[in-house]
């Protein structure tokens, strides 16, 4: 069937969208001077309306004739159809004013002789749009439309018949009954339209209600942990799926290496696997959702390993967020074998909203990290080494529990930066962090702390513990060449100074931080490449 169109481009955008003026609207209801029209149809979808109606020249003839046959009568069609308007509330309302009823009257006669003038081109389909617009715009209900074209034929129809016979006839009683019943049937067709369109409207009402829940969801938090497991839960909420997963695609090695899940067994996420060329692989560079399934003809059938987990279909959609694809998004079924085509267009919304909020928590993350580590080392820097300091504070005197520190320092630095170059420098500073990580616990807070300076706090640790920890690292750095950008290497040699809290002499993180600076300088004073403590 032919759709009712926008009209043309070239219009303002300020008239189309324009409301109607309030008095005009009112009276181009029935006088039919209605506002500019927003819809149009085309000459080729009009003539197939035409034609489906069997609508064609000798129908235009014989309305012309009837047409200069009654235009003496025409008065009496005005008057009848009137004092039908006003017999009911709905449309009386809009008869009201000084004049307004004889001003109508002269409109409603200029449409008559229209209708039976047998010019129904494209002016007389864009003169009807409007009428129809307007009443919409009124709060008349299609059904007032139909009414009044049905009083139109009931009132031509005895001109008609009378002309060729008796209006007494039985069967002309029978053609207005039939024409009564098409007419109430039309408006139960019209009725069942509106209807499912206004179903169709509230569903994508919902829909988009529910995205912007969802969206709200997994944008409340910045946690990239936090995120995904927002996601996946409120996509197996928003489409009634047992499991989900999000997988990301490791641009340097062209593999996806990392995945999360939720609602899969630990044996199905144990021999989860991504292989080169596969559906995932698939949907990541194509762009495209890939369902799965065991459908007859199925381009991508269920594996064995998701049949035995009782699934029967999935869908995989592309995690895209400002043109960089970053992954695949997963949602798995087991309740039917299929993603309707609603729900596959829902979801596509949904993973570019998700794909916006991992981007936004790794920006976050990014954000947090250059606020906390040390670009060169990747090392904790001294903001951050000051929060953890307090932190171990507060917990040491909680549960009374001691906590050591060792501070470092790079002896005769300045001659790598004079002999080698900064650069140089550089090198030797990041692979002396690397050392570092290596040499201590993953409790343990490793920090650059300035320079060529650097600090290690150990918590629940005494001072005889650090010791050997602080030998064994004095050791391997004196031990580790170290590879300059040339290819060239390098020893060099740490000076250390420990402190622990709590002591007599240090309560707060300056103090035990200025009690380590002088053990270190000891080391210094003593020779360097040793450990000290002050006595």
């Amino acid at each position: 069937m032919a759709q009712l169109r926008a009209r043309s481009l070239d219009e303002p955008e300020a008239q189309l969208n324009a409301p109607y003026p309030e008095t005009p609207h009112k009276e181009s209801l029935l006088m039919h001077e209605p506002p500019t029209p927003t819809l149009e149809l085309a000459p080729d979808e009009i003539s197939q309306r035409k034609r489906f109606l069997d609508f064609g020249a000798q129908d235009i003839e014989a309305l012309k004739t009837l047409g200069r046959k009654l235009d003496g009568e025409a008065g009496f069609f005005v008057e009848d159809f009137y004092a039908h308007l006003l017999a009911f509330p709905e449309t009386a309302r809009f008869l009201e004013g000084d004049g307004r009823l004889e001003r109508l009257k002269q409109t409603q006669l200029a449409y008559f002789r229209s209708l039976l003038a047998g010019d129904y081109g494209r002016e007389y389909v864009r003169e009807r749009l409007r009428i129809g617009a307007t009443h919409d715009g009124a709060g008349l209900e299609p059904q007032w439309y139909l009414g009044a074209h049905r009083k139109y034929l009931a009132l031509m129809l005895p001109r008609i018949w009378g002309a060729a016979g008796s209006v007494d006839d039985p069967a002309f009683s029978a053609v207005q009954a039939l024409l009564k019943i098409v007419f109430f049937d039309m408006g139960l067709a019209i009725d069942a339209y509106i209807y499912s369109n206004e179903q169709s409207i509230r569903h994508q009402t919902a829909q988009l209600a529910a995205l912007n829940m969802v969206a709200i969801a997994i944008s409340s938090s910045l946690g990239l942990q936090d995120v995904l497991a927002k996601i996946m839960q409120q996509g197996i909420e928003l489409t009634g799926a047992k499991a989900a997963c999000v997988a990301f695609y490791d641009q340097d090695n062209g593999t996806f290496r990392e995945w999360h899940t939720q609602g899969l067994s630990d044996r199905f996420v144990d021999h989860m696997s991504f292989r080169p060329g596969g559906l995932a692989d698939e949907a990541f560079k194509t762009g495209s959702p890939i369902l799965s399934n065991d459908r007859p003809g199925a381009a991508h059938p269920l594996s064995r390993l998701a049949r035995e987990e009782g699934l029967q279909c999935f869908l995989c959609l592309p995690l895209t967020s400002r043109d960089y694809p970053m992954g695949v998004l997963y949602f798995y079924r087991c309740d039917r074998d299929t993603f309707l085509g609603g729900e596959i267009s829902l979801l596509t919304i949904f993973a570019s909203l998700a794909a916006g909020a991992i981007h936004n928590a790794r920006l976050h993350a990014q954000t947090q990290d250059m606020a906390t580590t040390d670009p060169l080392t990747a090392l904790y820097n001294r903001r951050a080494l000051d929060a953890r300091l307090e932190c171990e504070i507060l917990r040491s005197q909680r549960y009374g529990k001691p906590f050591s520190l060792m501070m470092l320092d790079i002896d005769h630095f300045k001659q790598v930066n004079d002999t080698h170059g900064h650069a140089a420098g550089d090198a030797v500073l990041s692979q002396l962090g690397a050392i570092l990580t290596r040499e201590t616990r993953d409790v343990d807070v490793v920090a650059r702390y300035g320079g060529e300076e650097f600090v290690v706090t150990l918590p629940e640790t005494t001072i005889e513990p650090t010791r050997q920890v602080a030998e064994r690292i004095r050791k391997k750095v004196a031990e580790t060449p170290f590879v300059l950008p040339h290819e060239t290497t390098v020893h060099i040699t740490v000076s250390i100074g420990l402190a622990c809290f709590p002591d007599a002499a240090a309560g707060t993180a300056e103090e035990i931080l200025g009690r380590a600076d002088r053990a270190l300088y000891i080391s210094k004073h003593l020779g360097r490449n040793r450990v000290s403590t002050l006595a």
